[in-house]
């Protein structure tokens, strides 16, 4: 496997543990209450950012411009 499909399958992976993790924090958050909810509410935020990183490179790598893999090792 190249490393550019190892790239996408490990962004891949790591959206839908992402998504994963949200779903049960909505589970877990509905019961909470006073400090676990802030808690609950905070990590859900960094994940929602996180996912939509990830969702954002992905639709670029789908139309990639002709450097873009050139890049990727600096970040993108």
């Amino acid at each position: 496997m190249n490393t550019q499909d190892e790239y996408l399958k490990n962004l891949e992976a790591e959206l839908i543990g992402c998504c994963a993790r949200i779903d049960l924090l909505l589970v877990e958050s509905k019961d909470a209450d006073g400090n676990a909810k802030l808690a609950y509410d905070q990590e859900l935020g960094e994940l929602n950012s996180k996912q939509q990183e990830i969702t954002k490179i992905l639709q670029k790598l789908e139309k990639p411009s002709p450097d873009l893999w050139e890049n990727i090792g600096d970040g993108g």
